[in-house]
């Protein structure tokens, strides 16, 4: 049988974009046992808390990742009831990396904040954020620091800041937050804090250096990546190929707040964890987000060659 009538979506010649900032949360939680076995419950967590700190409508986009039935089930209902915008399931684990990639396909967000689903979000994360990124150097942002070896990738910014950063010795906040992220981490071994690096940015202070499991990055980050897929899962380099080296390619700031505002809480449920839930007050924060505009980032002549030096000569 022929078409009969005119599809009614050609009568809408342009998208209205929503929403600034868009979350994304690749989700691999394959069955409820072993090291499952919370996950999860955690996840969960993580989602309801994104929701209760939040004071603005976020696009929230999930990719299942060769996730269980259960998981989709209550996916499918958080999305029905508008808590998850955009709903991806996957039949079987394509990798952290491309599920990230699946979830920036087709958004037009200047912003896209990053997550692991064990993640449990603080009040206020989203105005630390755009106080970030309403400087126009700012490309790349962790919401909890990771002291020391996350440095990587960070010479152009230690260039840009050059007269702002200072290394301070570490006080007891940072102790603080150095053992919490360790110890979600699984490290038994856990080096005492000394020195770091620090530096104000829009009134947000920051350190040096930054983890994957929980960022916000530029748009720009992603025009930068090698390809649109990887090969591997979560190891060989993935993260540095599709998230580090693009992001330092930018040729913008990568920094981590000094104070959490997203809490890294790992496969094992903690009494804290439900605590600091209870605790997130719902939509605290009295400030509208056009109120702080991002902006366009600019762009390197030849960035590889001078980030490539600059890497060499800091």
């Amino acid at each position: 049988m022929a078409r009969i009538g005119k599809n009614p979506a050609k009568n809408y010649t342009e998208i209205t974009r929503d929403n600034k900032l868009c979350v994304i949360i690749p989700v691999y939680i394959p069955n409820h046992v072993g090291y499952f076995k919370d996950s999860f419950e955690i996840f969960k967590m993580c989602l309801g808390s994104l929701h209760r700190s939040k004071s603005f409508q976020l696009n929230v986009a999930v990719i299942l990742n060769g996730c269980s039935k259960s998981v989709i089930a209550f996916c499918e209902q958080e999305a029905q009831e508008g808590r998850i915008d955009e709903l991806i399931i996957l039949n079987k684990n394509i990798g952290k990396v491309n599920a990230i990639l699946k979830g920036v396909a087709g958004s037009d967000a200047e912003l896209f904040l990053v997550t692991d689903a064990d993640v449990l979000f603080m009040n206020g994360f989203e105005r630390v954020i755009y106080q970030f990124f309403s400087d126009q150097r700012a490309g790349f942002l962790g919401l909890q620091p990771v002291f020391g070896k996350s440095e990587y990738f960070t010479s152009w910014t230690r260039l840009l800041l050059i007269r702002n950063i200072r290394r301070v010795v570490s006080d007891s906040a940072d102790s603080r937050e150095h053992l919490r992220f360790q110890k979600s981490i699984g490290n038994e071994k856990i080096e005492d804090l000394k020195k770091i690096s620090v530096v104000n940015i829009k009134g947000v202070d920051c350190v040096l250096g930054t983890g994957h499991f929980c960022f916000v990055t530029h748009r720009t980050t992603f025009d930068n990546i090698p390809k649109l897929y990887t090969e591997h899962f979560i190891s060989r380099g993935t993260e540095r190929t599709f998230l580090d080296q693009p992001s330092f390619f930018s040729g913008l700031l990568r920094l981590s707040v000094r104070t959490s505002v997203a809490m890294h809480m790992g496969n094992t449920i903690e009494p804290w964890m439900s605590k600091t839930f209870e605790n997130i007050a719902k939509h605290d924060d009295a400030y509208k987000v056009n109120e702080i505009p991002i902006g366009k980032r600019r762009r390197l002549l030849f960035p590889k060659i001078v980030l490539r030096l600059v890497e060499k000569i800091f």
